[in-house]
């Protein structure tokens, strides 16, 4: 349906075609647009709907574009309406439901939240800087002012320059880098790969080959640890009941895997985490347990979204009640890779760490030391400092202590005003110093699905891929583009076996994760997609890195 979670949307849907056409699609991100609430989707709406809307024309709309005003809020706060084509429609729902404040989400911002409309229920207009968000008050007061803008990045000091060979090799006489093994380039900031191997032989195979969610589910990276007893575990996003990726805060699930090699073949073995459950990243501790950091909470039952016998596998009407958690990031425990699972939701923001930061997603962890000391981040986007936690192995669930706050430098590569989200987080084995992969959006492009582009969106920036790395993780330095090449446009390319060449091109590869096995040879994990746009068709690609 058009708008899910209303009863009127579905006598809307037809009108969809002809909204979208006589209203603009967005207002600037620069200016300020004033806009009675008599517009035209306030017109359909009281024609189709009669005196069932309720609220006031008195008052006007104040909308302002890259503005969040409901950064943070819970969901007890707030009412989301998802599929909605645009600001005036989402000011149309405002209306509709009485309510003074919204936001609307564009085609850019995280998946799970694109062409959302959320209602903030308790009228607070509360507001940060936020690029793909657009929001409106409703007042018959003054305009409100902007939200502040973030600072500029931060450059290099005189003092503070990048450490030679981006941290993953030794610098030469000559000033050449001689790169450590899985690296390559000028200076070594490139991931050296081996070929893929080919579709079928991926992950998840069917998946790989397949263009349909009826003839396989799609998945979206993997996060492995092993081997026990020779086998390898793996726990997969994997999007239920046929569901499409643009779904998942609703669909998405944690899958057990197994598998004799990190190449696989990997099989299925059950979930490990019911949905809402995403972006899985495990840890092995001292002890032989796995500490499985996601985002999101249990569903309450019946509420995962289905999608099976439906036109374009969209989502089947939910029972009245169900929510639409949170995407903060949570952990989970097992005594060892088989589960069962205990899980502790909002690690950051729970009775044991009251006033941590609700948005917090995305969450890559490491072990720091055989003691169990653990180092927790989360997405960055386009934040100059990086946030860092230390907790234990024996209490995941907290309390987390905050380290100082960590400095990203720009360098000749970048800086942080590219967005950034999905870190893994390691350490070099080779010396002292940290680094992060991230998918990093590179070369925005509004006509191929940028801001506020066509839908799905298609370009390098949805296989781009990041890396950041520090010595005392404190100060932390911007490199170069990983896969292939630093290039933009050379992100989403990539080498099948047998050819020992890049010569297909992804349509997205996010999520990425490493696997050092016990005999030193690493594997990139990644959510991907091929030949069709991520929110059509993905899949969980895995490529190991040359290992000398």
């Amino acid at each position: 349906a058009l708008y899910q979670n209303s009863i009127a949307g579905f006598v809307l849907q037809p009108l969809h075609y002809m909204t979208k056409k006589l209203e603009s699609n967005q207002p600037s991100s620069v200016s300020m647009r004033r806009s009675r609430t008599t517009s035209l989707g306030a017109v359909i709406w009281a024609l189709v709907c009669g005196s069932c809307c309720c609220s006031g024309n008195t008052a006007d709309w104040f909308l302002f574009g890259s503005t969040n005003a409901v950064s943070g809020v819970h969901n007890a706060s707030v009412k989301r309406f998802d599929h909605v084509p645009n600001v005036s429609a989402c000011q149309t729902i405002a209306d509709s439901a009485g309510q003074t404040v919204f936001t609307w989400h564009d085609h850019t911002v995280q998946r799970g939240y694109a062409l959302a409309c959320i209602l903030r229920l308790d009228g607070v207009w509360n507001t940060v800087a936020e690029e793909g968000h657009y929001s409106g008050i409703k007042t018959s007061g003054p305009r409100p002012p902007d939200p502040p803008q973030p600072p500029a990045p931060t450059p290099p000091s005189p003092q503070v320059q990048p450490p030679p060979c981006s941290l993953n090799g030794e610098l030469a006489p000559g000033g050449v880098c001689v790169c450590d093994p899985g690296w390559k380039g000028p200076i070594c900031g490139q991931l050296d790969m081996l070929p893929a191997p080919p579709l079928h032989q991926q992950v998840t195979p069917n998946a790989a080959t397949s263009s349909d969610n009826a003839v396989a589910n799609s998945t979206w990276g993997i996060s492995v640890v092993g081997p026990f007893a020779g086998l390898y575990h793996g726990y997969m996003t994997e999007i239920a009941n046929e569901c499409l990726l643009g779904s998942y805060g609703i669909a998405s699930q944690v899958v057990h895997m197994t598998a004799p090699s990190p190449l696989g073949p990997w099989r299925r073995v059950g979930v490990a985490l019911d949905g809402f459950a995403h972006n899985p990243q495990a840890l092995v501790a001292p002890n032989g347990s796995i500490i499985l950091f996601h985002i999101g909470e249990a569903l309450p039952s019946g509420c995962l979204a289905n999608c099976t016998s439906t036109p374009n596998h969209t989502v089947l009407p939910r029972p009245a009640g169900c929510p639409t958690p949170s995407h903060a990031l949570s952990v989970a425990v097992a005594d060892g890779p088989d589960g069962p699972f205990r899980r502790f939701p909002y690690i950051l923001d729970s009775p044991s760490q009251p006033g941590g930061p609700t948005s917090a997603t995305n969450p890559s962890a490491m072990l720091l030391d055989s003691n169990g000391t653990i180092l927790l981040t989360y997405r960055r986007a386009t934040s100059g400092t990086i946030a860092l936690y230390l907790g234990a192995c024996s209490s995941p669930q907290g309390p987390w202590i905050p380290l100082p706050v960590a400095t990203l430098h720009a360098t000749a590569a970048g800086s942080a005003s590219t967005f950034e989200e999905d870190p893994f987080l390691f350490q070099s084995p080779t010396r002292q110093a940290y680094h992060m992969l991230t998918h990093r959006e590179v070369a925005k492009d509004a006509a191929r699905g940028g801001r506020g582009g066509s839908f799905p969106p298609l370009g390098p920036w949805l296989c781009g891929g990041g890396h950041v790395y520090s010595r005392d993780l404190v100060n932390w330095f911007y490199g170069e583009n990983v896969y292939g090449s630093p290039v933009d446009t050379a992100q989403c390319e990539i080498a099948f076996a047998p050819s020992a060449v890049a010569d297909t091109s992804l349509t997205s590869r996010q999520r990425p994760v490493l696997f050092r096995d016990s005999d030193k040879r690493v594997f990139l994990y990644a959510g991907a997609s091929v030949n069709q746009s991520e929110y059509i068709h993905s899949f969980t690609l895995v490529q190991e890195l040359h290992s000398g």
